[in-house]
């Protein structure tokens, strides 16, 4: 079981550390378009739906290493105050309740939106015209990829809850 859990965890950073490289590639293209637009007065048609295809794709598919390092958004206004334990079977119930089931949805009805783009062989409304395919295409991967961390996560906190580790 703690192969397949590092294995996940492996996952997550591999393809959260690729996806990184596109807020680079933002950045390139953001400068070339400014350079363009301002000092040579000929804008790009591309520059902005690329972008913010590469933030999408940046934001999605970093989700389960931002899991994986404890970095997404946690309130935990009462849970601050309780005792470890409480506050690990808490976590349980919820990465149950809420987030596993939650995410399952996602990727269900991420897979329905991807598939339907490719039917449609969906494009923006744009001059340039890029397919919306691809992009959409990454949430269904960006979803799995959050779970499998969430269902890791959860492991774990039950098995520090039957090792009374807390």
């Amino acid at each position: 079981m703690d192969s397949i859990l590092k294995a996940i965890d492996r996952i997550s950073v591999w393809i959260g550390k690729l996806a990184s490289w596109a807020v680079v590639l933002v950045m390139i293209i953001i400068v070339y378009d400014v350079i363009m637009r301002r000092i040579l007065a000929n804008p790009t048609l591309w520059g902005f739906e690329l972008t913010y295809m590469l933030w999408g794709a940046y934001f999605i598919l970093t989700c389960g290493w931002t899991e994986q390092v404890g970095g997404h958004l946690s309130v935990d206004v009462f849970s601050r105050k309780f005792p470890p334990r409480l506050k690990l079977w808490l976590d349980v119930i919820l990465y149950l309740v809420l987030c596993l089931f939650w995410i399952t949805a996602l990727i269900k009805g991420g897979t329905v939106f991807a598939l339907d783009s490719w039917i449609r062989n969906e494009h923006t409304q744009t001059p340039f015209a890029p397919p919306l395919y691809p992009l959409k295409t990454l949430l269904p991967i960006g979803f799995l990829i959050l779970w499998l961390q969430c269902a890791a996560k959860f492991i774990r906190d039950v098995r520090k809850l039957a090792k009374r580790e807390v």
